[in-house]
């Protein structure tokens, strides 16, 4: 990223300032307060069904704050409704989804917001917080972070920390073939035949 005609040094570096000359589709993300600092890359989303950690859609977004992840949850979710009938009565995610846009569409849609809470006075927050002590939303909270493992494997094994391919399209494509290859190894194991007693 850079123009050697234009010197920035002591500037701050934003979306509007510099834009990466080899990927112009990707923007300076954050992930809060890790003390990392912006970087140019994406937002990916997954959906994943809790039994055999099985994904059910993969998604990637240009980054403009927590919207792109609400909305990528939420073109999953409906992707899986489309595609697969699939229709959870719940779902599990990280406070990054605590906001009353999203809890209103899982709402509407019949399926329980099993969501971190986080700051919010909203009715829709209050919604939230009323599950917390239940134990359906505790094993979702537990749940949820199964797919933090899958992201996990998916960049250590499979180059999900830094894509290869460059624009939103070839990304994309590059996170559905990981997300395959994440699928293809749950289904080795689930299908695993039962050893047999000698």
């Amino acid at each position: 990223m850079g123009n050697r005609a234009v010197d920035f040094r002591g500037e701050k570096r934003s979306n509007a300032t510099h834009r990466s000359l080899t990927d112009p589709d990707c923007r300076f993300a954050s992930k809060g307060t890790t003390g990392t600092g912006a970087i140019p890359g994406y937002t990916v989303n997954a959906l994943m069904e809790n039994r055999h950690r099985v994904l059910l859609g993969i998604g990637v977004e240009i980054f403009r704050s927590s919207a792109a992840e609400t909305a990528g949850c939420q073109a999953l979710l409906a992707r899986a409704r489309r595609r697969h009938r699939f229709r959870p009565s719940t779902l599990g995610a990280d406070k990054g989804y605590f906001s009353v846009g999203m809890i209103e569409h899982l709402l509407a849609h019949g399926i329980e917001p099993h969501i971190a809470v986080d700051r919010g006075a909203q009715p829709a927050h209050t919604r939230v917080r009323m599950r917390v002590r239940g134990r359906a939303y505790q094993l979702s909270q537990r749940c949820r972070k199964k797919i933090e493992e899958l992201f996990g494997e998916a960049k250590d094994w499979h180059g999900m920390r830094r894509f290869r391919w460059r624009g939103l399209l070839r990304v994309r494509a590059e996170a559905w073939l990981i997300g395959w290859v994440l699928n293809l190894k749950r289904l080795a194991s689930a299908l695993r035949p039962a050893m047999q007693p000698t």
